[in-house]
Protein backbone atom coordinates (compact mmCIF):
# COMPACT_ATOMS: atom_id res chain seq x y z
CA UNK A 1 0.00 0.00 0.00
CA UNK A 2 1.41 3.36 -0.97
CA UNK A 3 0.10 6.25 1.06
CA UNK A 4 0.59 9.91 0.38
CA UNK A 5 -0.07 12.63 2.92
CA UNK A 6 -2.00 15.54 1.42
CA UNK A 7 -2.20 19.03 2.88
CA UNK A 8 -5.95 19.59 2.71
CA UNK A 9 -5.77 23.29 3.42
CA UNK A 10 -3.50 23.94 0.45
CA UNK A 11 -5.68 21.78 -1.81
CA UNK A 12 -8.86 23.56 -0.75
CA UNK A 13 -7.32 27.01 -1.17
CA UNK A 14 -6.07 26.01 -4.63
CA UNK A 15 -9.55 24.77 -5.56
CA UNK A 16 -11.73 27.50 -4.02
CA UNK A 17 -9.50 30.38 -2.94
CA UNK A 18 -9.12 31.49 0.66
CA UNK A 19 -12.89 31.81 1.03
CA UNK A 20 -15.12 29.18 -0.55
CA UNK A 21 -18.26 30.40 -2.28
CA UNK A 22 -20.81 27.89 -1.08
CA UNK A 23 -24.40 28.46 0.04
CA UNK A 24 -22.62 30.18 2.90
CA UNK A 25 -19.14 31.67 2.91
CA UNK A 26 -16.58 29.48 4.63
CA UNK A 27 -13.10 30.60 5.51
CA UNK A 28 -10.82 27.70 4.60
CA UNK A 29 -8.49 28.38 7.57
CA UNK A 30 -11.46 28.26 9.95
CA UNK A 31 -12.81 25.10 8.31
CA UNK A 32 -9.50 23.28 8.55
CA UNK A 33 -8.73 24.49 12.07
CA UNK A 34 -12.26 23.74 13.35
CA UNK A 35 -12.19 20.19 11.96
CA UNK A 36 -8.50 19.61 12.72
CA UNK A 37 -7.88 18.13 9.28
CA UNK A 38 -4.63 19.74 8.18
CA UNK A 39 -3.34 16.54 6.61
CA UNK A 40 -4.98 13.40 5.33
CA UNK A 41 -3.46 10.09 4.24
CA UNK A 42 -4.65 8.83 0.90
CA UNK A 43 -4.05 5.31 -0.43
CA UNK A 44 -2.94 5.98 -4.00
CA UNK A 45 -3.54 2.43 -5.17
CA UNK A 46 -7.10 2.51 -3.85
CA UNK A 47 -7.81 5.79 -5.62
CA UNK A 48 -6.37 4.45 -8.86
CA UNK A 49 -8.29 1.18 -8.54
CA UNK A 50 -11.52 3.19 -8.41
CA UNK A 51 -10.52 4.58 -11.82
CA UNK A 52 -9.36 1.14 -13.08
CA UNK A 53 -5.76 2.32 -13.26
CA UNK A 54 -2.48 1.24 -11.71
CA UNK A 55 0.79 2.97 -10.98
CA UNK A 56 4.14 1.54 -10.05
CA UNK A 57 5.65 3.57 -7.24
CA UNK A 58 9.41 3.80 -6.89
CA UNK A 59 11.21 5.40 -3.99
CA UNK A 60 14.77 6.30 -3.18
CA UNK A 61 14.77 3.20 -0.95
CA UNK A 62 14.33 1.06 -4.07
CA UNK A 63 17.35 2.69 -5.68
CA UNK A 64 19.43 2.44 -2.51
CA UNK A 65 18.60 -1.26 -2.20
CA UNK A 66 20.57 -1.76 -5.42
CA UNK A 67 23.07 1.07 -4.86
CA UNK A 68 23.56 1.58 -1.10
CA UNK A 69 26.56 3.81 -1.81
CA UNK A 70 24.27 6.61 -3.09
CA UNK A 71 22.96 9.32 -0.80
CA UNK A 72 19.27 10.25 -0.78
CA UNK A 73 19.79 13.14 -3.22
CA UNK A 74 21.72 10.96 -5.66
CA UNK A 75 19.05 8.24 -5.44
CA UNK A 76 16.41 10.89 -6.20
CA UNK A 77 18.38 12.04 -9.26
CA UNK A 78 18.45 8.43 -10.48
CA UNK A 79 14.66 8.19 -10.06
CA UNK A 80 14.09 11.46 -11.91
CA UNK A 81 16.25 10.30 -14.82
CA UNK A 82 14.63 6.86 -14.71
CA UNK A 83 11.19 8.45 -15.07
CA UNK A 84 12.35 10.37 -18.16
CA UNK A 85 13.57 7.16 -19.78
CA UNK A 86 10.83 4.84 -18.59
CA UNK A 87 9.74 2.38 -21.25
CA UNK A 88 6.76 0.20 -20.35
CA UNK A 89 8.01 -2.35 -22.89
CA UNK A 90 11.40 -2.70 -21.21
CA UNK A 91 11.96 -6.14 -19.72
CA UNK A 92 14.94 -5.22 -17.58
CA UNK A 93 13.72 -2.38 -15.37
CA UNK A 94 16.28 -3.07 -12.63
CA UNK A 95 19.05 -3.11 -15.23
CA UNK A 96 17.83 0.24 -16.55
CA UNK A 97 17.77 1.68 -13.05
CA UNK A 98 21.28 0.41 -12.32
CA UNK A 99 22.57 1.71 -15.67
CA UNK A 100 21.23 5.19 -14.95
CA UNK A 101 22.85 5.13 -11.49
CA UNK A 102 26.11 4.01 -13.10
CA UNK A 103 25.91 6.73 -15.76
CA UNK A 104 25.27 9.41 -13.14
CA UNK A 105 27.53 8.23 -10.31
CA UNK A 106 29.96 5.59 -11.53
CA UNK A 107 30.39 2.01 -10.44
CA UNK A 108 29.33 2.28 -6.83
CA UNK A 109 32.80 1.42 -5.65
CA UNK A 110 33.99 5.02 -5.64
CA UNK A 111 34.15 5.00 -1.83
CA UNK A 112 36.50 2.02 -1.92
CA UNK A 113 38.69 3.68 -4.53
CA UNK A 114 38.77 6.84 -2.42
CA UNK A 115 39.81 4.93 0.72
CA UNK A 116 42.68 3.28 -1.14
CA UNK A 117 43.77 6.64 -2.58
CA UNK A 118 43.81 8.08 0.96
CA UNK A 119 45.95 5.18 2.17
CA UNK A 120 48.35 5.70 -0.73
CA UNK A 121 48.63 9.40 0.15
CA UNK A 122 50.63 8.35 3.24
CA UNK A 123 53.35 6.86 1.07
CA UNK A 124 56.30 8.46 -0.76
CA UNK A 125 54.98 11.38 -2.79
CA UNK A 126 58.04 11.20 -5.05
CA UNK A 127 57.46 7.52 -5.90
CA UNK A 128 55.12 6.33 -8.64
CA UNK A 129 51.72 4.88 -7.77
CA UNK A 130 52.75 1.28 -8.51
CA UNK A 131 55.65 1.51 -6.05
CA UNK A 132 53.40 2.98 -3.37
CA UNK A 133 50.72 0.34 -3.95
CA UNK A 134 53.35 -2.39 -3.74
CA UNK A 135 54.56 -0.92 -0.44
CA UNK A 136 50.98 -0.78 0.87
CA UNK A 137 50.45 -4.46 0.05
CA UNK A 138 53.82 -5.40 1.58
CA UNK A 139 52.86 -3.46 4.72
CA UNK A 140 49.58 -5.40 4.85
CA UNK A 141 51.58 -8.63 4.63
CA UNK A 142 53.81 -7.48 7.53
CA UNK A 143 50.73 -6.54 9.53
CA UNK A 144 49.18 -9.97 8.91
CA UNK A 145 52.35 -11.76 10.03
CA UNK A 146 52.54 -9.59 13.17
CA UNK A 147 48.85 -10.22 13.99
CA UNK A 148 49.02 -13.90 12.99
CA UNK A 149 46.61 -13.55 10.07
CA UNK A 150 46.76 -15.51 6.81
CA UNK A 151 47.38 -12.82 4.16
CA UNK A 152 46.89 -15.20 1.19
CA UNK A 153 43.55 -16.43 2.56
CA UNK A 154 42.39 -12.85 3.18
CA UNK A 155 43.54 -11.90 -0.34
CA UNK A 156 41.41 -14.74 -1.77
CA UNK A 157 38.38 -13.44 0.16
CA UNK A 158 39.14 -9.91 -1.04
CA UNK A 159 39.22 -11.16 -4.64
CA UNK A 160 35.83 -12.84 -4.17
CA UNK A 161 34.41 -9.59 -2.81
CA UNK A 162 35.94 -7.63 -5.68
CA UNK A 163 34.39 -9.92 -8.28
CA UNK A 164 31.00 -9.77 -6.57
CA UNK A 165 31.15 -5.96 -6.33
CA UNK A 166 32.20 -5.47 -9.93
CA UNK A 167 30.30 -8.45 -11.35
CA UNK A 168 33.54 -9.21 -13.17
Amino acid sequence: MTKLTLNLKDLLIDAFGATAQLPASVDIDDLVDFNDVREHDVDLHELLADERKIALIWSIDDVKARRPDLCDEQAWQVLEKFQQHHDCNAQAIWDTLEQIAHDLFGTGNARRVERCAKALDDYDEDADVDTNLTDLLADAMHWCRDKERDFRHLLEIAEEHFHAETKA
